[in-house]
């Protein structure tokens, strides 16, 4: 029988995310504009059209799951492929993030006339030092590309504004209003990703659904980090893994509604500093180490024991990436951070406990925990 903590937590969660028909009316807007725009920004610059080979998202938009995007945010993502492997090594000082040597790719550039334009444009983008590709640089680049297209766009079927062209430490986020329909509006965040294969150094899995195919289809992201020394920061990307995490996470209703509830709860108690790669890490641990039964549960078991080892991570101060095991993901906090935030997850563990064995409780009571920011 379901309990009323349950109901309540299934009622906050469809609160939480909107309607597949809802994200469906933004759909053919959003494919027209992908196809249009990256047009352009080949047509703009003779570099990127050489090395983008094509678009993609964060899983696919067209099996899009409801999840903490809008119904009119999409992700765009450039990958850039190069004529040589790129060399990937671990970031030993930002757990999560990785190093690109590009010194392999411009060797292979010198011997390639067709492509002299593009061994200048990586030249000037790598450190002289070590060859490692700064990301500071190729965001720039990717600024500037983006300008160029949209100073250049003829007879322009939409109305575009550029709100984040001078931050280079993030994505490019656009605003896009189609003319034609003034209220139909999306949010498109924009970045360039290097693709990359199976490393050495990364930890190899085995357990249920999970696929070696999946360590062939990591991003290399220019996302900033504010984890020092601040010298070597330029340099750093973080791994993403859409592929892997669609597959093994985002196909499952039940672990997405978690996973909102997850973010949800931390906006709503303050904790600002866990970040959603952080339960995202947590959640492919415990797919790897539970049976599979434990999904078969209830959304308030499930939640709970959720919960339960995120507080426990922070117990223990280390909480291993999925990825690359020997880095702690909680490393980019400080030490009283973890402390405090130990504290307060102990205080929700045992607030929650209260609430499932409440018989008056309400749905307002359960709100005011996981909405207050919403």
């Amino acid at each position: 029988m379901e309990s009323t903590f349950d109901r309540y937590l299934r009622a906050i969660d469809n609160h939480l995310c909107c309607s597949q028909a809802n994200r469906d009316f933004y759909i053919p807007m959003y494919k027209n504009f992908k196809v249009w725009f990256t047009q352009e920004m080949r047509r703009v610059d003779r570099v990127f059209d050489k090395l983008c080979t094509g678009v993609t998202s964060f899983g696919t938009y067209s099996e899009w799951k409801g999840d903490q995007m809008q119904p009119n945010e999409f992700v765009m993502l450039y990958i850039l492929g190069f004529p040589s492997p790129v060399t990937v090594s671990p970031d030993k000082l930002r757990p999560g993030y990785v190093q690109l040597n590009m010194l392999s790719v411009l060797e292979k550039l010198t011997d390639m006339d067709e492509y002299e334009e593009v061994y200048f444009k990586l030249n000037n983008f790598v450190d002289p030092s070590n060859a490692n590709l700064r990301r500071t640089e190729l965001q720039a680049w990717i600024s500037s590309v983006i300008r160029k297209a949209l100073k250049a766009a003829k007879n322009v079927d939409y109305d575009i504004t550029y709100e984040s062209q001078y931050n280079t430490e993030t994505f490019h986020f656009l605003r896009v209003r189609q003319r034609a329909h003034p209220n139909s509006t999306i949010k498109v965040d924009i970045a360039p990703v290097i693709p990359f294969g199976e490393v050495s150094w990364m930890h190899k899995h085995k357990f249920a659904n999970f696929q070696d195919v999946l360590y062939h289809t990591f991003y290399a992201v220019p996302i900033s980090t504010t984890k020092p020394p601040r010298k070597t920061r330029a340099c750093t990307f973080l791994i993403i893994n859409p592929i892997a995490e669609n597959q093994l996470l985002w196909s499952n209703p039940t672990l997405c509604c978690v996973f909102r509830l997850l973010i949800s709860m931390c906006h709503g108690c303050k904790l600002s500093q866990i970040k959603n790669y952080f339960l995202i890490n947590i959640l492919l641990w415990e797919l790897k180490m539970q049976k599979e039964t434990l999904w078969d549960n209830s959304i308030e078991d499930i939640f709970k024991h959720m919960l339960s080892q995120l507080w426990t991570y922070f117990i223990d101060r280390f909480l291993p990436d999925f990825w690359t095991k020997d880095c702690n993901v909680l490393n980019i906090l400080s030490q009283d951070e973890i402390t405090l935030y130990e504290k307060m997850l102990r205080n929700i563990c045992d607030l929650f406990l209260t609430y499932s064995q409440r018989q008056q409780l309400t749905l307002d009571r359960m709100r005011n925990i996981f909405l207050k920011s919403n």
